[in-house]
C-alpha cells in the first residue's frame, strides 16, 4: 500500500529556489582637487594613479544611494549616514574605484579596506584605525609612514623608499617586502610586524607589546624591547640591544 504524504509535508521537503543576487550597478561622483583619501564607513576603495580624477562606486543600488562623497581641504571623504552600513539590512559595502593624479595619504576608520595600485610619492602616510585591511602593490618615494591602530592587517609589496616608518598599536599585523634605506618599526600592540622580505641599511625597532617583530638589516640595528615581545633580526646587522621584562631578542 502506498503512503500518501500530507501536502504541507511534501512542500517542506521540496528544494527552495535560490534568490538571485541583486544586480550590481555604478554611480559616479564629479569630484576633483584631492590628493588624500578617507574612508569612514564600510565601503572598500581601489586607488589607481592616472591623469584625470575619477570617483566611481560599484555595488548594489540600495548601497550606492546612501554613499556620501565630498572633498574637504584636498581630502576625498567617503562615508554613509549612521546605520547604513549593515549587510543584514541588505546594504553591504560597495567598491569605490578612485583615480587620482597624485596621492599623499590614505586613512580608514571604519570597516572598509583599501587597495593601492603601484604609485610614486615624495611623501606618503597611511593610517588605518578600523577593521579594514591595507594592500599596497608598489611604491617609490622618499618618506613613508604607515600606522595600523585597529584590527586590520597591512600587506606592503615592492616598496622602495628612502625612509619607512611602520607602527602598529592594535591587534593588526604588517607584512612588507622591498628595499628601504632606513626602516623604523614601533610595535606596542598585540599584532606582528614581518619585514624579512625587505632589505634595509639602517634599522630601528621599539617593541613594547606582546606581538613580535621580524626584520633583517645590513647595517646598524638598534633594538629596544620590553614587555613580552619577541624581536628577531636577520641579515648582517650591527646590533645594539636594550631589553627589559620578558622580552626576547635575537639579532644577527
Amino acid at each position: 500500500m502506498k503512503t500518501i504524504l500530507p501536502l504541507p509535508l511534501i512542500l517542506s521537503v521540496l528544494p527552495v529556489a535560490a534568490t538571485p543576487a541583486q544586480a550590481q550597478t555604478a554611480r559616479s561622483f564629479a569630484l576633483s582637487g584631492f590628493d588624500r583619501i578617507s574612508l569612514e564607513g564600510c565601503d572598500n576603495a581601489v586607488v589607481t594613479i592616472g591623469n584625470a580624477f575619477s570617483v566611481r562606486a560599484v555595488g548594489q543600488p540600495v548601497s550606492l544611494e546612501v554613499i556620501r562623497a565630498e572633498v574637504r581641504q584636498q581630502k576625498l571623504i567617503i562615508t554613509r549616514p549612521n546605520g547604513m552600513c549593515d549587510s543584514r539590512a541588505k546594504r553591504p559595502g560597495a567598491t569605490i574605484e578612485i583615480t587620482v593624479p597624485r596621492l599623499r595619504g590614505v586613512e580608514s576608520e571604519g570597516t572598509g579596506s583599501m587597495r593601492l595600485h603601484p604609485f610614486e610619492a615624495g611623501e606618503f602616510e597611511a593610517e588605518m584605525s578600523g577593521t579594514g585591511n591595507l594592500t599596497m602593490e608598489g611604491l617609490r618615494g622618499r618618506k613613508v609612514g604607515i600606522t595600523m591602530s585597529g584590527t586590520g592587517n597591512a600587506q606592503i609589496q615592492d616598496i622602495r623608499v628612502t625612509t619607512l616608518a611602520l607602527e602598529t598599536n592594535g591587534t593588526g599585523s604588517i607584512r612588507g617586502a622591498g628595499a628601504v634605506d632606513a626602516l623604523s618599526i614601533d610595535s606596542s600592540g598585540t599584532g606582528n610586524v614581518d619585514t624579512t622580505a625587505m632589505t634595509t641599511r639602517m634599522l630601528s625597532v621599539d617593541a613594547s607589546g606582546t606581538g613580535g617583530v621580524r626584520a633583517q638589516a645590513n647595517g646598524p640595528a638598534a633594538i629596544d624591547a620590553s614587555g613580552m615581545t619577541r624581536v628577531v633580526v636577520g641579515g648582517r646587522p650591527q646590533c645594539t640591544v636594550d631589553k627589559s621584562g620578558f622580552a626576547r631578542v635575537t639579532c644577527g
